[in-house]
Parts: C-alpha cells; sequence; structure tokens
C-alpha cells in the first residue's frame, strides 16, 4: 500500500502528465501476433485517464528519425523492443548503434541513446512495451549498450534518478511463460498500463520541491492559452510604436520578456502552488521517509530527543517556539535558558539543521549547496544558444588574477551604450573564502564548492570599461575551441604597456537572479551615504551611534 505522500504526489503527477507517446511497428496489426496491441483497449484506458494517446507507426527509418523529435517532445514514451523497418541488409550490418545489440532492439536503443544524450538534464520516463519472451535479456541489453550511463533499480527496472526506463511484458505473453512463471509479474495488462507509468513517473517526482515545480508547471500549462489570448496580435502596433521610439530598437522586446515573466508569476500566485508544500504535506512526508532519531543538546548537561513527533512540531511552530515547548514535555522541572536557545539559532543551527531532515542513508553530500544555488543562481536555465551579457548581477573571474568580481552595474546603465561608447561598469571584488567561514554565494568546480564573500567596503570599488559590441550592450564571447565565454575590456590606444598584472580579460562564470545582485548593490549604496563627522564623544554615546 502506498503511503499518503506518495498518494499525493501521484496526484501531482498525474495532473501533470498531458500526453503518452506509444511507438510499435505492428500498431495497425499487421504482423506477429503474439506481438500485436489491441489499439481500442488501450486508447479506452487513456481516455478513462484523460491523456492525450498518439499511436506512431515508423516503417522506414526515416520515420523512425522523425518519431525521435516527437519523442523528445512526450511526457512519457512507450516502444516496442522488436522494431522491423524497411532497411536494406547492408544498411543494417553496418549500423553503428546494433554493435553488440540484440537486433530486434537496435531501433528501441537508438531512441534511448539519443534521449540519454540531449535530454541528460530533464527527466524522462520509458516504458519497453514487448511480445519478446526473453525479458531479461532485454535488461541485458540495454544495459550494455548504455554502458555506465543506467544502472538496474530493480529486475525489470533500470536507469538512473532523472531517466527510467521500465522493461514490460504485453498481455499477449500471457500463456506463454510457462518455462518462467516469475516474468508473469512483468506482464502489464492494457486496462492497468496508465497506472503503472503513473506509478513509476511519481517515484522520480515525488519530494516536496519536486512537486511544488511540477505544479507550478501544470498551472502554466493550464494558463498557456489564456496567455495567448493576452499578448494577441491585436496589439502588434502598440509593440512597434513602442519600439519606434526607442533609441536602441533592438531593445524592445525585453519589455514584452519582462510582462510575459510578471503574468507566469501571476498565475502561480493565483494558483497558490507553495501550498503544495505546506505544514499538511510535509507531515506525510515525514511520516513516509526513514528518520533517525536524534538529540538536540541545549547545554552540557540536558540533551533533547528529537523524533519525527519533535520534527513535525519543529516544522510546524519554528525552532525558538517549538524548542522551548518540546523542553517543557522532556524536562517539566527544569527552567530553559532562553538566551542559550536563541543564542544557538543565531549563531549555530545553520551549520546542523540539515542532519535533523535527512532520511537514514541518504548521502547528505552538497545538498545544502544545490539548494542555495537552485534560490540565487540566474544561470541555472541557460540554453547552448545563449551568449552572456555584462549586466547586474553578471560574476567574472579574471583569467590571469583568478580573482572573481560582481558586476553591480545597474541594468538601465548596462544598455543603450552607443557604437563608439566606451562606458565604465561598476565591480565589487569576491573574496574567495574557505568552508567553515562567512560567504554570499557559492559556485561548484566539479564536486567542489567555491564560497564568495562580496568585499563590499566602500573603496573595494572598481570600474574597468567595455565597448557595446552588439545591440548597445557588452556580450561576452568565445576564442578558439575553448568553451569558456570572455568580457573584453576596453583599452585606449595610448595604453603604451600592456600591464601583465592586471589588464586581463574576464571568464563568464554564472549570472545572480537579479533579486539577489540587486541587494548587494542596495547593501554598497547604503554605505555610500555614511556621514562621518566630529562630535563630543558624550554626546555621540548619548545619541547612541
Amino acid at each position: 500500500m502506498n503511503s499518503p505522500f506518495f498518494e499525493k504526489s501521484k496526484e501531482i503527477a498525474d495532473n501533470f502528465i498531458q500526453n503518452i507517446l506509444f511507438v510499435d511497428d505492428q500498431i495497425y496489426g499487421k504482423g506477429e501476433r503474439n506481438h500485436n496491441l489491441d489499439i481500442p483497449q488501450l486508447l479506452k484506458t487513456f481516455e478513462k485517464a484523460k491523456k492525450l494517446c498518439a499511436l506512431s507507426n515508423p516503417q522506414t527509418e526515416e520515420d523512425f528519425d522523425n518519431i525521435i523529435e516527437v519523442a523528445k517532445k512526450a511526457d512519457v514514451i512507450v516502444l516496442d523492443w522488436k522494431i522491423i523497418l524497411e532497411l536494406p541488409k547492408e544498411d543494417v550490418a553496418d549500423e553503428e548503434d546494433v554493435e553488440e545489440i540484440d537486433i530486434r532492439g537496435a531501433f528501441t536503443i537508438k531512441l534511448i541513446k539519443h534521449l540519454l544524450q540531449e535530454k541528460q538534464n530533464e527527466i524522462k520516463l520509458i516504458v519497453i512495451y514487448t511480445g519478446e519472451i526473453e525479458l531479461p535479456g532485454i535488461v541485458r541489453s540495454v544495459l550494455t549498450a548504455c554502458n555506465d550511463d543506467l544502472q538496474d533499480e530493480s529486475a525489470n527496472i533500470i536507469g538512473k534518478p532523472n531517466f527510467r526506463i521500465v522493461v514490460a511484458g504485453k498481455p499477449t505473453l500471457k500463456g506463454r511463460l510457462n518455462h518462467t512463471p516469475e516474468l508473469k509479474d512483468w506482464i502489464i495488462e492494457y486496462s492497468d498500463i496508465y497506472n503503472k507509468i503513473l506509478n513509476e513517473f511519481t517515484k522520480m517526482t515525488e519530494g516536496l520541491i519536486s512537486n511544488v515545480a511540477l505544479q507550478a508547471l501544470t498551472s502554466i500549462r493550464n494558463n498557456s492559452f489564456k496567455l495567448l489570448n493576452i499578448y494577441n496580435k491585436a496589439v502588434d502596433p502598440a509593440f512597434l510604436a513602442h519600439r519606434a521610439m526607442l533609441p536602441i530598437v533592438d531593445e524592445a522586446g525585453d519589455i514584452l520578456k519582462e510582462s510575459i515573466v510578471t503574468s507566469i508569476k501571476a498565475i502561480l500566485d493565483y494558483d497558490e502552488i507553495e501550498n503544495t508544500c505546506s505544514y499538511s504535506h510535509i507531515t506525510k512526508w515525514v511520516d513516509q521517509v526513514n528518520l533517525s532519531s536524534k538529540t538536540f543538546k541545549i547545554n552540557n548537561k540536558k540533551e533533547l530527543n528529537i523524533t519525527k513527533k519533535e520534527i513535525k512540531h519543529w516544522q510546524k511552530e519554528g525552532f525558538l517556539k517549538s524548542f522551548i515547548s518540546i523542553w517543557s514535555e522532556q524536562f517539566p522541572h527544569d527552567n530553559l535558558d532562553i538566551t542559550k536557545l536563541e543564542s544557538i539559532y543565531k549563531n549555530n543551527l545553520h551549520k546542523e539543521a540539515i542532519t535533523y531532515f535527512t532520511p537514514w542513508g541518504l548521502d547528505i553530500g552538497k545538498i545544502e549547496e544545490k539548494f542555495s544555488m537552485m534560490t540565487h543562481h540566474k544561470s541555472n536555465f541557460s540554453s547552448p544558444s545563449y551568449i552572456p551579457k555584462l549586466s547586474l548581477g553578471t560574476i567574472v573571474k579574471g583569467n590571469k588574477t583568478n580573482k572573481y568580481w560582481l558586476c553591480i552595474q545597474q541594468k538601465c546603465d548596462s544598455v543603450r551604450i552607443m557604437e563608439d561608447e566606451a562606458r565604465r561598469f561598476l565591480f565589487l571584488p569576491l573574496e574567495q573564502v574557505e568552508e567553515g567561514k562567512k560567504f554570499n554565494f557559492l559556485i561548484m568546480n566539479g564536486d567542489v564548492p567555491i564560497r564568495l564573500l562580496v568585499e563590499n567596503a566602500t573603496h573595494n570599488i572598481r570600474t574597468i570599461k567595455f565597448k557595446s559590441n552588439k545591440n548597445g550592450a557588452v556580450y561576452a564571447r568565445k576564442y578558439g575551441k575553448s568553451n569558456k565565454y570572455f568580457f573584453n575590456p576596453f583599452y585606449y590606444k595610448d595604453h603604451k604597456e600592456y600591464n601583465k598584472k592586471y589588464d586581463e580579460n574576464f571568464i563568464w562564470i554564472f549570472d545572480l537572479k537579479d533579486e539577489h545582485a540587486q541587494r548587494i548593490a542596495n547593501i554598497y549604496s547604503s554605505k555610500l551615504s555614511r556621514v562621518g563627522l566630529d562630535e563630543s564623544e558624550w554626546l555621540r554615546r548619548w545619541s547612541g551611534n
């Protein structure tokens, strides 16, 4: 029986899944009877689940190549193992993808490899739904073909956290597995196939954060046509008039981008997606996971026992209020030093809080770092075609000094740069600090976190000149075979001697989210507004300054 949290996660996943792609060369029943699909029964199942079911019946290699592109867009993909296409025998023999693989699964393997390579950072569920008797052999073939990309999770399930492949038998296998009765559990009836798909998809997505993300995406999907109706062609003349009045016309699209982003945020606000991780969902999560009981030291003599009950109390009331109550329950005759508890809350809690919420057997690893980067990195979603632009929140590193810098130039001063103008950009230095010391944000160098602290003293500001190189802004460039993007400063013609220590290019590292970058800029600006004066020391102390 599934836990309440899994059932809630399953409901959220069900709302998200919209379409399932079936790929089978015998969809219309032209081949072997043992491999046929009962299409009317299949469609009835998905109609009952209120899902779109796309049926693809490839006959040629060109058909299959088109299907690969369709599969990239599908929420779930169901593939036959034995897909026979109209290919000359010599082409099959030379097919690179079929080496050391059962020839019957050559095209299925080809599709899996494409998705593994091109969708490696996305969640994908594939079901191999076949009439072949040798089901364990299919598992071995997929594992062999994908080398170290996938691992076996159970007898008929292979994959990794975000990529899952289920090997299952068609109902036509019933009565044909007398010598391997243990494989009968691998058969999925047509009436149960969507529920099986939903269960396996939920196993990849069940989690507090992933549930919120799924709910958000579902809200956006449900309102996509409303967005299209709002941003309609009737207002094109107003947009063109806006563009015509701008000094740099190519900036016109920015206002539409910001407006659409605001509209999407409004959708999420009105749908109250944050309720998906409310206290009621958290209690279900706590009940499901295996949390070890721990102790919490208040002083040298007293330790509080922290079980699931206390964890729930902590999540409901917050640290100070809940721990005062927990102390009263466990030590009813002893007084609690509130000042000591407040000191722990302020100075030490962030160093160990995660240990109380980490399920047994799960490596804490860099979970805190990953969550932190998720909340303050904007460039998590940069596409291969993205070219970094120098603006508020851009973090760069000198290619000679290896010094990190944060650009605090306001967005409005980072654009509309005339063609021959060299503009100064404002930067604050970032100090690379050791673990355990204070820092503002971090990046990952492989598996090693680099912690960066903003040196925001007023005298640390640095200005560096750059020239616009595209649409009135400063864009980074790649050089040679390097995958890195560089911002190139502008040096005057009379800059006679290249200073080997300070004259350098700057490597783009990542972009901070706008709110985080603006907060740092505001803190720096507030320091500029301080007033220093000489006055009576007696008066200064009485005034509290």
